[in-house]
């Protein structure tokens, strides 16, 4: 008896390619996302107010503030503010504009305010009325608490909080 023939079949791979990789892309920082359509942000401030009789800028009382003010969430900006004051009696008032500068752009407006002079500060609102950077087109507010503590003539101390609501433009 025969036996029945047999076939062997064998598979073989097909070779294999490679290639060589695409080099990474260069690390970049990625933009900061965009400005909701509305960013309240919160925290406490301190810093130095110095003041002088008349001047060029003002007629009776010219004023500069420096303050740096922290966030909530650590995040510190750059305050300044530039205005001008006058006494009727026991009451102070006063107008000017200011400038807070972040990581990420700037927001600048106005304020008004009035405090009587036997106080240690009266609370009182910035008003964002434009912005740079992140904060192009920006309007909005801060309402601040305000403490001041005189160091001498023509300085004293500033500190408190602040609540700011910034809009984004469009």
């Amino acid at each position: 008896m025969e036996e029945p023939a047999t076939t062997t079949t064998s598979v073989v791979p097909p070779p294999q390619v490679t290639t060589p990789e695409a080099p990474a892309p260069p690390a970049t920082s990625p933009p900061a996302p965009p400005l909701p359509a509305s960013l309240p942000f919160s925290g406490t401030y301190a810093g130095i107010e110095h003041w002088s009789l008349a001047g060029q800028r003002c007629p009776h009382l010219t004023h500069h503030l420096e303050t740096t003010w922290v966030l909530d969430d650590g995040t510190t900006l750059s305050h300044v503010a530039d205005y001008c004051g006058v006494l009727h009696g026991d009451l102070w008032s006063g107008e000017g504009t200011f400038t807070l500068t972040g990581p990420d752009g700037t927001l600048a407006g106005s304020f008004e305010s009035e405090a009587a002079t036997t106080s240690s500060g009266d609370d009182y609102d910035l008003v964002i009325e434009s912005g740079t950077g992140r904060f192009a087109g920006a309007t909005g507010d801060c309402a601040l608490t305000v403490h001041l503590l005189e160091v001498g003539f023509g300085a004293q101390e500033q500190s408190g909080t602040f609540l700011c609501r910034v809009a984004a433009s469009g």
